[in-house]
This record gives structure tokens, C-alpha cells and sequence, in this order.
């Protein structure tokens, strides 16, 4: 039946919103009783969106639809209707690409099966309770266009229904039809004897959307076939489903697209059914939903974790110089290569079947830094620890998975480990991007010369001859049931077109009190030849634990460059976090192509390349960044333009014009740490044809025009661009692709005066000052006239984006850019109000960890107490605090199924390199000096031993720093290693309350102290600084 909301299309009941500079006019035509909606727009010749918002208060049936017409005089726009349930956080959408708003009207009936789940914590399944409706008309990133759009005749229909009515062709004695449907039948459903062709009727009395069917079958019986019929009329049948081995306690099947009036279920052969479930339109939408629903009638454990709708966490594992990388998560399962099928492990002790559910888990790195991930579980008589690592080069690697079973008790144990093959990826649907994410289709699974062929391309290779090997197709049963029932399965080649085969290995293990034994998989990344004996024979002759230790030396020769010797606690944590973190950084690799997270983002783009390359300078990696910069240097217009964005798929043009002042940052930052000229003038073409690009994209708002008042604030700056994820609606002019832009002319002037290059170096220094003027007037005019108390981010939005600020302050050094209170006022506001959501002040959703770069300017600033308060905060958001990582997204509620980025996410791990190495030592640009110290915490250095780091890159050099306290009020920091003394000295910064009264180097007196800091320009230096008070 349906029904209009509750003066649903009068005005005064809509909201209307508008991104950017559009024009949004919203009123009702018509009488009170039938009134139409009417949107006038206009978006100012510019991208972005319009819509209309009504609250609402509305109990959703488990099928319903929404009803409207829309009519127009407009331009082609995408069209968008969203529900937002009750907590405003979740939402879920229909849209209509290049949406025709016809003169004469157009009838939309939108069925819930056409309204999908867009984003939220909930991560998915249907919506229950609305608090909000929307019109949206989305002009992307193309130009909107102006017109006027009337919504008529909004109505809402249950389309659920009576309750279903249960027939039968014959049913035995003891049977019962009316509680078939029920959650807890009383008895269900046999045939008689002598009833040669039984079936089961639903009737739902008028016509119904369902998704599918499961069917609890009575137990006892063998194999079955049985086929499923819907009609309309009872008359006319069409076949919507064959079964023709079902052999599990239950089939769970989708009917996708389907809606009638009767279901009939037709047995070839007699078989008895428990229970029926109708299941609702969202299991047909995807494999996904299937198996959500599959996991919510399971214990848990069966399945993976996120189909319990709980957030997941994974890491990488891999090698430096690889093209691809494998997952491990929490729980045990790993992913051997990007996309594919997954390994998990279950265990049967004394009988007992056991999963991830059933354990208390944990997880580690190796030696606590190196990015070698495990899982253990740890049960009452047996203890499993799953590790995932990588050994070879390139594209000649392997992942494998090593599983350490150890006797926990005092006496022996049989113990059974299987190690399944499922069609389940390490990430969960709600990180869907194209082919990644959830489901990972497994239409073939063989067993065949000592391994697990998947889908004829990938082997899986057990180093350990298992016990046997077996599996089935998902109509025949979920492997991890089929091995709960003790009913491992007699096939070893197994077909499923629906692409959900499992199987599993078993490994018969008997163990002496306390023994371990180890059994490794090993699955090479990439596909590799169908069959080949030879090459099986090879990996199997591999001594696992030989390349185990290979991996973990690799790694230390790989990582141990430079050595952090601290207090234990928070320091300690850091530390290895930073380590941790540019080994991450190096595993997301593909070749030289540095991307920023294992799956969701495996692109590579220009600003976090650098970024990244930059961070693992100062790990002293000095291969990445070059590498990646002659790579991406590739993909350069001969105009000069850099893309974004790069993937195996070629360049995305889209317009984000950081992306050229970030390519000669690269290479100049490159250069800083390596002083390879040779790479320098190779790279000279690109870096200048970048700079005329700057320079060209400048021009265009140097025209009278912008001359003007109305456009005085974006005289000087580059055009918009949507480089900001928030500008993606509407390109805005944004301060961050001047920043960068301004970085890159000052590096191309640098660049051309080490090439003795005098006119280039001229005239790019020349447009630098030109640009660093423009910006700064543009900043402090937007200021000025949207009366703000911070830097905005942008000129159209004036937006509260002290992140993005951030940058500029820190890696890009343009602090002298910016007006100095509002500056401060914004990160005592950011301060204040992100220890306020630590300390559940006030409430938070979530929050994206690209804050940690707030540290770095927070230390430049000279707020030493502020940023290590933050270090602590984001050092305790780890997700999982053991694998040293951060997700893109952090959410309050860790276990929230919502989308996360990607995981680790080593954009944001290159942003807490940077912002802890700036804690010991930054280079200060303006007047050409190192500061040492100014970050670092007083009880850092008051430890016994102080704080001590060799071999830190620089930009002069590599540094060895010492730092203790003495005694009360005394200090001594040693300098050290083998770098250049900058023109401005080492300016020393110790964490100190009181003034220092005196500075020794080297056992001489100097003058060049001040309050707080003092000037060494000596090498080595044993500096002795005598404070009038002691620490904070």
C-alpha cells in the first residue's frame, strides 16, 4: 500500500545545501493538498552538487519502494535520492548518471532492492529506521549548468506483505507446514512414501521482491537435488533454480532480480526439509551479501570476521624490491597475493573443533620492528602462531605462511591442523574497489603434483606433505562446516560456478609435551605455469625455516641504517614505529612505484611518492625516491604536465596541480640526500618543463580580470584543482597546490644554481618571491574578509583545514608565508580540541591520521609539550598498536565495519617519519641551519643513558647525536658523524625551563646562546650547556 509522507513536498520542510558558489532556490507550487517541490539553481559556471534535505521519522518494512515524478527544464546532471538512517551516520543511495529532467514529467519507482548501501559504519545490510530523505543533482566534476527541477507526487509503499501461506504436495505423519517459516519450527516436513514428486508451496498473497532461499534440511540424509519455480498466477512456473548435488545441512541459494507471487520448491527424490527462510533482496546483490547472510546463521568463526560485520585489520607482508605483497589479519587469515584467494587455519584437539573465535589472540612483529607480522592464538591446550613473510627478488618472490603449532599441556597431544583454501579476500567488501575487496572467486580448485592448484594459475605448495587434501562447492558445503561435522571431503578437484569452492589441507601432528612444530605454505606471487612438476618440485625442496631467517636478515640489513638508542616507553614505541614504518612503505612497492597502501590504493600517486621517497630518506633509503622519481618522470606531458596519478593502467589526468611542484620537490629532495648530480641533470629536462608548467598555470590568474575586487584573492595563485579529496565536488583555488607549487620554484632555482645554470636559477628564484608574495596576500585578504581566526585552506571555502596547513609549515617550510596569530589560534584550537576526543570530551566519528604531520609543524612552531602529547595520542590509534601501522580512516569504535582506506596506510606512515624525525633534528631553510632537540621530552634525555642516534640522514650529511643530563641544570650533547657544519650552524634546542647561562664546545666557551638555544659550528661537538633551572 503506499501512502505520502507527511506534508512531504511543501518547502518550509526541505533543507536545502549547495557546495562552492552555487545557487540554490527551493519553494512549492500547487494547492496544500497535492503541492510540487520546486529546486532553481545555478552553478555559476562550476562543478559540484545541490539537494534538498527533509527529516523524517520512518519505520522501514523489510521490502518497500519509493515512488516520485521529477520534470524539468534543465541540464544533464546525475540525479540522487538518499536515506540516511536514525543515526545520521549511514546512508544509502539510487542515482541516475546524466539524468534527462524531461519537460513532460518522468515516474521513478524506486523498489528497496535499488537503493544501495553508499557508506557509513554500519558497512552495509539495509536501512531500518530513516531520519532523513534527499534530492541530490550532482554535476560531478563537470559544470553544472543552471535550470529548475519540480518533484511531484512522493509516496512511500510496504512492499512485505501477509504473512506466506505454506502448501505441500503430501506431507507424513508428524509434519508441520505452519511453523516452516518460523525461526524455531516445531517439527518440519516430510513427504509421504508414496509421493514420487514432492514439492513445498509459498504463497505470498500478492506479488513480492525476495533475494533468495535457505533451506534447513532434516538431518541424516545423502545428496539431494531439487529445483526452484516461481510463478505469478500458480498456472505458469518458470525455473529459477537447480540444485543437483546439495549435500550440506542447508542450501543457501540467491534469486537475483526475482519477484512473484509463489515459490515452489520441487524434490527429485525424497528428502525433508527442517525449516525455510525466505531471504530478503540484499543476498542477491553480490556474492558479498550472500555470504553475510551465510555468516549471520554460522557460529562465529566460521567465516571470516567481517562478515560478522565487525571492522577487520590486516598488514602487509613482503619483500623491499617486490611488485606485489600479501595480507595477514588479526585473526590468522592471510591473503598470499593482491586480490586472490585466502589461507586459514583451523585446529581440532581432543575432538574439538577450534577457530579464530575460539582463541585469545594477539599479533607481533618480529624483534618488535621489522615488518614480519604473526598472529598468535592462544587456547587451554594448544597455542597456534601464524606468520606471514616473503624471500626472493622482484618478480621472482614467494609468500609463504608459516603455522607453529606447540603442546601447551604436559602430556602428548594428537592435534589436526587445517590449512583451508577459501574464496574470501583479507579485506572486507566495505574496502570494495573493482576486483578487491570481500569475495575472491574460486571456480577451481586441484589437487595435482604435491599442490593446490586455484583457478589453474596460483599453487598453493605445503614445504610438508599433508595428511590428505580435499574440498567442495559451496551447494555441497562451507569447507569450515564441512570440517566442524568431522566430514572432510573426498574430492581433490573440485568445480563451482558460482566461484565459492574451499578446500583445506590437513596436517595429522603428534606432539610431545611442550614440542612445536612448524608447517609452512609457500604460494609464489604472480600466476605461474598450469602444472609445472619442475617448478612445484623447487618450491618444495625450500627449507622453511631456512627462509624465514633470510627474510628477517634481509630486512635488518634493509632497515637497520640508522639506530635509535631510547628510554623504554613512548620513545621506545616510537622508534620502532618509524622503523617499522618505512619497511612498510618499501613492501607497498610495485618496482620502483611507491603507493600507498597494500590494496584499495595500490596507485601511485605524485604526492604521496614524494612524500614517501622523502620519509625513507631519512630512514637512509637513498634508492627509493630516485627510482621512483625516474619512473613517474616517464609519464610526463611534453606540455610539462604531471598527472597525479599513476597504475599499471597508465596515467589519471585529472586535474590536481600539487602534482607538478611535488615532482621537483622529489627530485630535489632526492638530491639533497644523495648529492648525485648525474641523477640531478638526467632529471633537469623534466624538473624545468615542470616549472614552466607552474609557471604557465600562474599566468592565467594574472590577468586583468583578477585584477578585480571580486577576484583579487586569487590573483598570482595557480587555477582550481580538485587535489583535496574535499574538492572532488568543486575544484577550489587551494593554498595547498601553492604550497607546493612554491616549493617547486624554489627547488628549480636551487636545482639550476648547482647545475650552474645562472639564468634559470634567475629567473625560477624571481617567480618564487613573486609567488610567496601573491600567496601570502591572498591568504591574509580571505582572512580579512571572511573574518577568520585560522589559515584557510582554500580561497572559495575559507575551510578549517590545519592538516593541510600543516604541510606547509613542516615539509614545504613556507611558515614565514603565513600570518603568524591565526596561524597559532588554529593548531591551539586543533591542540585542544583532538585531547579533548583522546580523553572522550567530546564525541568523534572519525578522523584520518594524516593529523600526524600536525606534530612536525607543532615542533617548528615551538610547541615541544603539544607535540609530544599528540605523539602519545597517535602512537596509542595504532590499528593493531603492535603492527606499528595506521588505517587512512580511524574510527572511535575500532570494530565499526566501516571503510578504512587502506591498511597500513604508508602515506600517513611517511607522515610519522617525517614528524618523529623532526623531534631530533630539522633543517630550518631560512637561515640555513640544522635545529637539534626540539622535540624531544625532557624525560627522554634525564633517563639513564639519555638518548642517542647514529647515522640520521640530513640534508648536510649523516648526523650522530648524543643527549643526557648530567646533573641539575647541566647537559651535555655530543654531535658527530659525517656531515658538513651548515652556514647556520647546529642550533640546539634542549627541553629546558630555564635560561641557559652557559654553552662549552669542546671545552671552550662560546657566545652564541640565547635563552633557549644555542648555535654550535663545530664538528665533532661535545657541547656542555649549564641551565639556571631544571626540566619541565
Amino acid at each position: 500500500m503506499s501512502r505520502a509522507l507527511d506534508d512531504s513536498l511543501d518547502a518550509s520542510g526541505w533543507s536545502p545545501f549547495a557546495s562552492g558558489q552555487a545557487d540554490l532556490a527551493v519553494s512549492s507550487e500547487g494547492e496544500p493538498s497535492c503541492l510540487t517541490l520546486r529546486l532553481d539553481f545555478d552553478f555559476k559556471g562550476e562543478s559540484g552538487f545541490i539537494g534538498v534535505r527533509k527529516e523524517v521519522d520512518v519505520l522501514l518494512p523489510e521490502a518497500f519502494a519509493f515512488r516520485f515524478r521529477v520534470r524539468g527544464d534543465a541540464p544533464r546532471n546525475t540525479l540522487e535520492f538518499k536515506l540516511t538512517d536514525h543515526t545520521g551516520q549511514n546512508v544509502w543511495r539510487w542515482q541516475e548518471n546524466q539524468f534527462e529532467f524531461p519537460a513532460n514529467g518522468r515516474d521513478l519507482i524506486l523498489p528497496s532492492r535499488d537503493i544501495e548501501f553508499a557508506w557509513g559504519p554500519a558497512g552495509g545490510g539495509r536501512p531500518r529506521r530513516l531520519k532523513q530523505i534527499e534530492f541530490v543533482i550532482n554535476a560531478g566534476s563537470r559544470p553544472g549548468g543552471q535550470g529548475t527541477v519540480w518533484f511531484e507526487d512522493l509516496t512511500f509503499e510496504n512492499r512485505t506483505g501477509r504473512k506466506p501461506k505454506v502448501t505441500s504436495s503430501s506431507s507424513a505423519r508428524g509434519s508441520n507446514l505452519a511453523t516452516l517459516l518460523s525461526k524455531k519450527p516445531a517439527h518440519g516436513w516430510w513427504p509421504t512414501a508414496s509421493d514420487s514428486s514432492p514439492w513445498l508451496q509459498i504463497d505470498f498473497h500478492n506479488i513480492r521482491e525476495y533475494g533468495g532461499l535457505l533451506i534447513e534440511w532434516n538431518p541424516k540424509q545423502d545428496a539431494r537435488k531439487f529445483t526452484v519455480e516461481a510463478s505469478d498466477d500458480g498456472v505458469h512456473w518458470e525455473r529459477v533454480y537447480k540444485s543437483s548435488h546439495s549435500s550440506g545441512g542447508r542450501s543457501l541459494f540467491q534469486l537475483k532480480n526475482k519477484e512473484s507471487r509463489y515459490l515452489r520448491i520441487a524434490l527429485n527424490g525424497p528428502a525433508g526439509i527442517r525449516r525455510i527462510e525466505v531471504m530478503p533482496f540484499d543476498i542477491a546483490r553480490s556474492l558479498d551479501e550472500l555470504l553475510y547472510a551465510a555468516a549471520a546463521r554460522s557460529p562465529k568463526g566460521r567465516y571470516p570476521r567481517y562478515l560478522f560485520r565487525e571492522q577487520s585489520y590486516w598488514t602487509c607482508a613482503g619483500i623491499p624490491d617486490g611488485e606485489t605483497c600479501g595480507l595477514i589479519n588479526e585473526d590468522g587469515l592471510t591473503e598470499p597475493d593482491r586480490g586472490s584467494f585466502s589461507l586459514e587455519p583451523f585446529l581440532q584437539v581432543q575432538e574439538e573443533f577450534l577457530t579464530w573465535a575460539d582463541a585469545r589472540r594477539s599479533v607481533s612483529l618480529e624483534a618488535d620492528d621489522l615488518p614480519i607480522p604473526s598472529v598468535t592464538w592462544s587456547l587451554p591446550n594448544v597455542q597456534l602462531e601464524v606468520t606471514a613473510f616473503a624471500t626472493g627478488h622482484r618478480s621472482e618472490a614467494t609468500f609463504f605462511a608459516r603455522y607453529q603449532v606447540t603442546n601447551s599441556t604436559s602430556r602428548k597431544q594428537n592435534i589436526k591442523l587445517f590449512v583451508a583454501i577459501r574464496p574470501h579476500q583479507v579485506t572486507p567488501p566495505w574496502q570494495k574497489w573493482n576486483s578487491l575487496g570481500g569475495v575472491s572467486e574460486v571456480h577451481d580448485i586441484r589437487w595435482k603434483q604435491g599442490a593446490a592448484w586455484v583457478n589453474g594459475a596460483k599453487a598453493v605448495i605445503p614445504l610438508t606433505e599433508p595428511t590428505q587434501f580435499g574440498g567442495a562447492p559451496f551447494e555441497q558445503g562451507v569447507i569450515s562446516d564441512l570440517l566442524a561435522e568431522k566430514q572432510f571431503p573426498e574430492s581433490t578437484h573440485i568445480h563451482d560456478e558460482q566461484g565459492l569452492a574451499s578446500a583445506a589441507l590437513q596436517f595429522d601432528l603428534a606432539l610431545a609435551a611442550g614440542e612445536t612444530q612448524s608447517i609452512y605454505v609457500a604460494v609464489p606471487f604472480g600466476d605461474v605455469p598450469k602444472a609445472d612438476a619442475g617448478f612445484v618440485r623447487r618450491i618444495k625442496k625450500m627449507d622453511g625455516a631456512e627462509e624465514f631467517a633470510a627474510a628477517v636478515r634481509l630486512w635488518q640489513r634493509r632497515l637497520n641504517s640508522v639506530q635509535f638508542h631510547t628510554p623504554p616507553g613512548v620513545a621506545t614505541e616510537a622508534a620502532r614505529t618509524f622503523r617499522t614504518a618505512a619497511g612498510q612503505i618499501l613492501i607497498n612497492r610495485d618496482g620502483p612505484a611507491l603507493q600507498p597502501g597494500p590494496r584499495r590504493y595500490t596507485r601511485s600517486w605524485i604526492r604521496d611518492g614524494a612524500i614517501m621517497g622523502g620519509a625513507l630518506l631519512r630512514s637512509g633509503d637513498n634508492e627509493a625516491l630516485p627510482e621512483f622519481a625516474e619512473w613517474y618522470a616517464g609519464y610526463q606531458r611534453e606540455d610539462g604536465f604531471v598527472p597525479c596519478c599513476v597504475d599499471r593502467t597508465g596515467p589519471d589526468w585529472l586535474v590536481e596541480h600539487d602534482s607538478h611542484g611535488e615532482f621537483i620537490y622529489s627530485v630535489m629532495e632526492a638530491f639533497r640526500f644523495t648529492r648525485d648530480r648525474e641523477f640531478l641533470q638526467e632529471m633537469w629536462p623534466h624538473m624545468l618543463l615542470a616549472a614552466k608548467f607552474i609557471e604557465s598555470l600562474r599566468a592565467q590568474r594574472l590577468t586583468a580580470k583578477y585584477s578585480r575586487p571580486d577576484h583579487k584573492a586569487m590573483q598570482g595563485l595557480l587555477p582550481e584543482s580538485a587535489s583535496h579529496e574535499g574538492y572532488l565536488a568543486q575544484p577550489v583555488h587551494s593554498y595547498w597546490d601553492d604550497f607546493w607549487a612554491l616549493r617547486g620554484l624554489k627547488d628549480i632555482a636551487a636545482a639550476a644554481k648547482e647545475l650552474g645554470k645562472a639564468e634559470p636559477a634567475r629567473h625560477f628564484a624571481k617567480l618564487a618571491n613573486a609567488m610567496h608574495q601573491s600567496l601570502r596576500e591572498s591568504i591574509e585578504k580571505v582572512i580579512a574578509d571572511r573574518q577568520l581566526n585560522y589559515v584557510p585552506g582554500s580561497v572559495e571555502w575559507a575551510d578549517y583545514d590545519p592538516t593541510a596547513t600543516a604541510n606547509a609549515v613542516g615539509l614545504l617550510q613556507n611558515q614565514q608565508d603565513l600570518p603568524s596569530k591565526p596561524l597559532q589560534a588554529m593548531f591551539d584550537l586543533f591542540v585542544s580540541d583532538t585531547l579533548k576526543k583522546h580523553r572522550g570530551e567530546i564525541p568523534w566519528n572519525n578522523y584520518s591520521a594524516y593529523e600526524i604531520r600536525i606534530i612536525g609543524a607543532l615542533v617548528r612552531l615551538g610547541k615541544r609539550a603539544e607535540a609530544l602529547e599528540l605523539l602519545g595520542y597517535y602512537l596509542d590509534d595504532r590499528r593493531p598498536r603492535p603492527w606499528n601501522q595506521w588505517p587512512e580512516i580511524t574510527w572511535h569504535k575500532p570494530r565499526t565495519p566501516g571503510h578504512l582506506g587502506d591498511l597500513p596506510h604508508t602515506w600517513i606512515a611517511a607522515e610519522y617519519m617525517l614528524a618523529f624525525a623532526s623531534l631530533f633534528a630539522y633543517e630550518r631553510e631560512a637561515d640555513d641551519s640544522l635545529v637539534i632537540g626540539a622535540g624531544v621530552d625532557a624525560d627522554w634525555i634525564n633517563s639513564k643513558g639519555g638518548i642517542s642516534i647514529t647515522n640520521f640522514p640530513t640534508w648536510y650529511g649523516r648526523l650522530d647525536l648524543g643527549m643526557i643530563g648530567v646533573s641539575a641544570g647541566k647537559y651535555r650533547v655530543s654531535l658527530g658523524g659525517s656531515l658538513v657544519v651548515p652556514a647556520g650552524g647546529f642550533v640546539l634546542r634542549l627541553p629546558i625551563s630555564g635560561p641557559i647561562q652557559s654553552v662549552t664546545v669542546n671545552d671552550q666557551a662560546i657566545a652564541e646562546f640565547n635563552e633557549h638555544e644555542a648555535v654550535v659550528r663545530q664538528l665533532p661537538a661535545d657541547v656542555k650547556l649549564q641551565f639556571a633551572a631544571t626540566t619541565i
